[in-house]
């Protein structure tokens, strides 16, 4: 079914997505090194191709720029941030899988990438759902793997908020996927899997994963039924409907999701968890609108910063990258997320296009109340990057 388990076609792409995936995002394994493995093979990979090579988005390379100069206006930043290793990291993340340099060669292998990676969250996303009811979870804090409680549920992902974000993704693309498939059984068994994904989504008890999730879905209906909107509105109206219908069924997926809500209510309001966070990224843009106050750092005397490593959690990614690269990062990022959007609609292959539409719009949704996208050694931050990438890749996808 999954074009993953054929390793004999696109073999190298989907060594690159096993080892990926299996090294960042896997409860069970240990292997972060991978990671940057994966990073330096890709790299090869361009160096086999740099006569190919020629300039894609050149607002990802001002705003690289962009990112270097907030450091360097910022003389004093504290040595733990770590923020010129950070950046350099960062740069060569976004050299290697985003749309800054791009050729035939590199855009398929990026796409190709890309799509293979999202088949094995799908998987790990539905054996997750089904692991919930077998108590398995591997959400690991000082080295403990923690009973299943609110916000703790990460099942075969390493963290809560990963399998939130992860499984609307995935919920997205099996959507795109079963509106796409024409042969009856399949249909029913990638619906299955999408339901079985919007399932490991609610059941992360992230609000954040599942608002992003439900908005890649919309997307990916309405894009689907580009030419016909009228048709997008009668699947939302029968999916809602259904879904009321069958609440009583499926409704106790939601208690983790409710319970965490009531108690950012009874703590001081909805955004409870976040507000803080909101209120120093917008007091430090105040502070320096024009450049930020430089690439991943934060006033540590608003937030909590982990001296030792020099690790932060921003809060939320738009006001991230606003307080830290100032007014132009920010524009040039927007930018780039918009200039990506329009290269997805103008895809020809409908699937594809309608899949990278939607895990656009989730990734930018879910940056609203959470801070990742500067963070270098983040899979969410590839995957980000290779959606975008992906947009300059024209080939046709074909799912056999």
């Amino acid at each position: 079914m999954f074009r993953v388990f054929n390793i004999f076609k696109d073999g190298f792409a989907k060594l690159l997505a096993f080892s990926l995936i299996l090294s960042t995002l896997v409860g069970f394994l240990s292997f972060y090194e991978l990671y940057y493995i994966v990073l330096g093979v890709v790299f090869v990979f361009m160096l086999f191709h740099i006569r190919e090579l020629k300039m894609g988005d050149r607002t990802a390379l001002f705003f690289l720029i962009v990112c270097l100069l907030s450091l360097l206006f910022n003389a004093n930043i504290p040595s733990y941030f770590r923020a010129w290793q950070r950046l350099a990291i960062y740069v060569g993340v976004v050299f290697v899988v985003g749309p800054m340099f791009v050729s035939p060669s590199i855009s398929r292998l990026r796409s190709k990438f890309l799509f293979y990676s999202m088949d094995l969250c799908v998987l790990l996303s539905v054996a997750s759902f089904i692991g919930y009811f077998f108590d398995i979870n591997y959400m690991v804090r000082n080295g403990e793997v923690l009973e299943i409680g609110v916000g703790s549920f990460s099942g075969f992902m390493i963290h809560s908020i990963y399998l939130g974000l992860f499984a609307g993704l995935a919920a997205a693309y099996m959507l795109i996927r079963t509106l796409s498939e024409n042969n009856k059984p399949n249909k029913i068994l990638l619906s299955f899997f999408t339901l079985c994904c919007l399932g490991a989504c609610i059941l992360s008890s992230s609000r954040n994963g599942v608002m992003s999730g439900l908005v890649g879905c919309l997307t990916a209906l309405f894009s689907w039924f580009r030419e016909k909107k009228s048709k997008a509105i009668s699947w939302v109206f029968v999916v809602v409907l259904l879904g009321a219908i069958t609440f009583p069924i499926w409704g106790e997926l939601t208690d983790f999701l409710v319970e965490k809500q009531v108690e950012n209510k009874e703590m001081g309001g909805v955004l409870y968890s976040r507000e803080k966070k909101i209120e120093a990224r917008i007091t430090e843009f105040k502070r320096s609108p024009i450049y930020g106050i430089g690439f991943c750092v934060i006033d540590p005397k608003l937030d909590v910063v982990n001296i030792e490593n020099g690790q932060i959690e921003p809060g939320s990614s738009w006001l991230e990258i606003a307080s830290m690269t100032g007014i132009v990062g920010f524009a040039l990022f927007v930018t780039l997320c918009l200039k990506a959007l329009k290269r997805a609609w103008n895809i020809e292959d409908k699937l594809k296009s309608s899949v990278l539409l939607a895990l656009l719009a989730s990734f930018m949704a879910h940056m609203i109340f959470e801070g990742w996208i500067l963070a270098p050694h983040s899979i969410m931050v590839v995957v980000f990057w290779l959606v975008l990438s992906s947009t300059y890749d024209q080939s046709e996808l074909v799912y056999k």
